[in-house]
């Protein structure tokens, strides 16, 4: 087993569930939160209870507060990234302070802009890009509740670093028995997952409506199609490609087991501050520079910016 320092920065409910499964395989994880929620770590712990795995708890963990993060705190060899996209510039000096000078940065984020913000402040090899696909949830404060799959795929952003190099990472992914698999274009396996996310996540909130039922209903499922294909569009004028096909894939009910509530709408309900901004915003930012239209993204963000600034 790699004698490594790990740390999820961002321990919340994709953070918590990979943190606990990599501890259960051994490794030297640490967790880093804000304040308020490390007074719950450190009274409760965390439980994870997962349909795959059971339902385990965890007392003696080692937690860092990301408010108060000194240049004489413990460096890390890899950084599991976790925050909210919103959250990532803020973070980087403080990032700075922790990264051991070989060490690595994987995103664990949603979007397709956190890890270019990244390269702007650390070497091109030791940011890593990664499409997770879980449906997981942290409830009652401390325990993560693992509902659905758990996925990953991965590489170097920078594609002039062959993401073999990372075959380091696959094996403590391998050992505690976590799906993964390295990355041959990150940037496209990133934006196959915006594909389902701006679409999926932002109309849930939109609506107030759980997958399921937009799946089914054919107004809903019209939004859901044409938010994709358009976000597909948007991919093609930056040189990604990716099949219409997955359209259908995602539109079916058995490729969206174990899905309840979009991250998004979780958010929502608890008057969480939105991530819009970085799947729609992306992707219009991405439309406006290359000249062409995105209306449905469009449409959903003014939606969301609406509800976010009126919600109680």
């Amino acid at each position: 087993m790699e004698k490594l320092k790990i740390l999820i920065y961002g321990a919340g409910a994709v953070g918590g569930y990979y943190g606990l499964r990599l501890m259960q395989a051994g490794y030297d994880i640490s967790f880093a939160a804000r304040s308020k929620k490390l007074e719950i770590f450190r009274n409760e712990g965390l439980t994870l209870d997962s349909f795959a795995t059971g339902k385990t708890e965890f007392k003696s963990l080692k937690l860092l507060d990301t408010e108060t993060i000194t240049d004489s705190a413990d460096k890390f060899d890899l950084i599991i990234l976790s925050v909210k996209s919103y959250d990532t510039q803020s973070n980087i000096e403080k990032l700075k302070k922790i990264l051991a000078p070989c060490g690595k940065i994987i995103c664990f984020q949603n979007g397709v802009e956190n890890e270019e913000l990244l390269l702007t402040a650390f070497d091109k090899n030791q940011i890593i890009g990664a499409a997770v696909f879980i449906a997981v949830a942290l409830e009652h404060g401390n325990v993560v509740k693992h509902t659905g799959t758990d996925r990953i795929v991965f590489g170097y952003w920078d594609e002039t670093i062959n993401s073999t190099k990372l075959d380091w990472l696959k094996k403590i992914f391998d050992s505690a028995n976590l799906p993964n698999e390295l990355s041959q274009n990150i940037k496209k396996d990133k934006w196959t997952k915006l594909v389902w996310n701006a679409a999926f996540n932002s109309l849930s909130v939109a609506l107030n409506s759980v997958v399921m039922d937009m799946l089914k209903n054919e107004h809903s499922a019209y939004l859901l199609r044409n938010t994709m294909l358009e976000v597909i569009e948007v991919a093609k004028s930056l040189d990604i490609i990716i099949d219409k096909k997955i359209v259908d894939n995602y539109l079916t009910i058995e490729s969206n087991i174990g899905e309840f509530k979009t991250s998004m709408l979780q958010d929502f309900e608890k008057g969480r501050k939105l991530e819009y901004e970085y799947l729609n915003g992306a992707v219009i930012r991405a439309a406006k520079k290359n000249n062409i239209s995105a209306p449905f993204n469009t449409f959903l963000y003014k939606i969301l910016a609406f509800k976010e600034c009126n919600k109680k």
